[in-house]
């Protein structure tokens, strides 16, 4: 197995030319292709977990920074591990929030909005550690 360096120092050997501008392309063509290797199936390396406490009254919540998609979230509450199932859609969600402002502490269902990620119900209290993001 090469380091990046040395696939670096091969490209330039290969092309018969070691300027830093053949090299930067080079650089840019061994990201691309370790990138399409990388998202050619789920790499169990490739995974992170990260924990949120909930906020009572709080339904949506930030995503971590370096999350890429999504696996699956948990809500930890009293011991108890709940798994929230995916709104299957907007209409559903927004359905669900139609009417008045339900809560509880433990989930039914978790919606994606971009970088936020909302509960229903909306949390009733606030649980350290509660939420857990698998990405």
């Amino acid at each position: 197995m090469y380091s990046f360096s040395q696939l670096r120092n091969q490209y330039g050997k290969h092309t018969n030319d070691d300027t830093a501008t053949n090299l930067t392309f080079g650089d840019t063509l061994i990201n691309q292709s370790l990138k399409k290797i990388l998202n050619l199936k789920s790499w169990w390396f490739m995974e992170k977990g990260s924990t949120e406490s909930t906020v009572a009254s709080q339904q949506f919540y930030d995503l971590p920074f370096d999350y890429g998609k999504l696996i699956n979230v948990t809500v930890t509450v009293s011991g108890t591990v709940y798994v929230p199932r995916l709104s299957p859609s907007r209409d559903h969600w927004d359905s669900l929030n139609a009417q008045t402002t339900t809560t509880s502490d433990i989930p039914e269902w978790y919606y994606q909005f971009g970088d936020q990620i909302g509960f229903y119900p909306v949390p009733a209290s606030a649980v350290t550690n509660g939420i857990t993001y698998n990405y």
